[in-house]
């Protein structure tokens, strides 16, 4: 009989998989959403999008998002310090960022390649303000919404915005 066994009306029954996770980082579909929220309390979410990924603790944002396949929403959050260029290089289509971490840099082009972004929220917690170089959203020519929550911008000035929210 070869070692197998079959059981005539056994059915099998495995749970659905509502989220993964790759380094620090939890990945979901969107309309799974409702079921792991608490994860990502600390951004807006549209559970339209097909998936989404809410990464904390990070420290070094190039090696976090390495191990985060493609998803249409994206919400960093941990002791980043400074955002380098093309720190999401591996979104390009990435349509919602929210940013929580302790960001105080923003280096020219660390959003380059993100034109189909859409809404870009920055959340900040304590009065670690947040340094944008002129041309930081120069090149986000789909953002439709630009947030910023808690004391961010202190001392910035002669930030561009693009010209869709013009």
């Amino acid at each position: 009989m070869g070692g197998h066994l079959l059981v005539p009306g056994l059915l099998l029954s495995l749970p659905l998989t509502t989220g993964w996770t790759a380094s620090n980082c939890l990945v979901t579909e969107g309309s799974r959403l409702h079921l792991v929220s608490g994860f990502f309390l600390t951004c807006p979410w549209d559970s339209s999008l097909p998936f989404l990924a809410a990464c904390s603790l990070v420290t070094n944002p190039t090696q976090a998002l390495e191990a985060v396949p493609f998803v249409d929403g994206l919400c960093l959050g941990g002791s980043t310090l400074v955002l380098p260029p093309d720190a999401f290089s591996h979104f390009l289509g990435l349509r919602v960022l929210g940013l929580s971490p302790r960001l105080t840099q923003f280096l020219p082009e660390a959003l380059r390649g993100l034109g189909q972004l859409q809404q870009l929220s920055f959340i900040c917690h304590t009065s670690n303000y947040l340094f944008l170089p002129p041309d930081a959203f120069g090149n986000l020519s789909s953002l439709q919404y630009l947030v910023f929550l808690g004391p961010c911008l202190d001392g910035n000035s002669g930030v561009w915005l693009p010209p869709s929210l013009q």
